[in-house]
């Protein structure tokens, strides 16, 4: 009978945590090539690094992840770059907001909607301080929409589209 309560209770909990977990719209267009970090994998928990490919505009996206007791890169989306890496004290430090801006973007290799903007804000639950890293690209073009990730959610994955550039993103958000 113990086996079986705790089995239930194992069960409630990995219930809870998959309901508990919502998405951001997607910021930009679904044009492009498509991809979901936290898809792939049930033993991802939380983004614990990110690094932002960049130049004029954001060309590509790499999410760390904790599994567990480690920690595991997925693939980066989109082209590389000159880039910068923003690396959390997890557990006690996480990502809490995403801000940017997407809009029409022209060059030799792009036509259409581009992610032009990105900037994320960390806190710290031991130290009470909050961090913003960026902006980065930031060209400026007509048309441009700005956006933000919800309030009080933690950001726990990346989504989006990407091609010669990143086409549009979004983020699995908890709680």
């Amino acid at each position: 009978m113990a086996a079986l309560l705790r089995s239930f209770v194992v069960l409630l909990l990995v219930v809870v945590t998959v309901e508990a977990r919502s998405w951001s719209p997607l910021y930009g267009t679904n044009a492009g090539v498509g991809f979901n970090d936290t898809s792939s994998s049930s033993a991802i928990k939380t983004l614990t690094a990110i690094r932002v490919h960049y130049g004029w505009v954001i060309d590509g996206i790499q999410g760390q992840y904790a599994t567990g007791s480690s920690s595991t890169w997925m693939a980066n989306h989109g082209t590389t770059t000159q880039f910068t890496e923003i690396q959390v004290a997890y557990p006690s430090e996480r990502f809490v907001r995403a801000t940017g801006k997407y809009g029409p973007y022209s060059s030799e290799k792009n036509q259409g909607v581009t992610v032009t903007e990105l900037s994320f804000v960390t806190y710290n639950n031991i130290t009470g301080k909050s961090v913003t890293y960026g902006p980065y690209g930031g060209h400026e073009t007509s048309g441009q929409t700005s956006f933000q990730t919800a309030a009080a959610s933690e950001i726990v994955g990346l989504y989006g589209f990407t091609s010669d550039y990143m086409r549009g993103i979004g983020f699995a958000l908890e709680p």
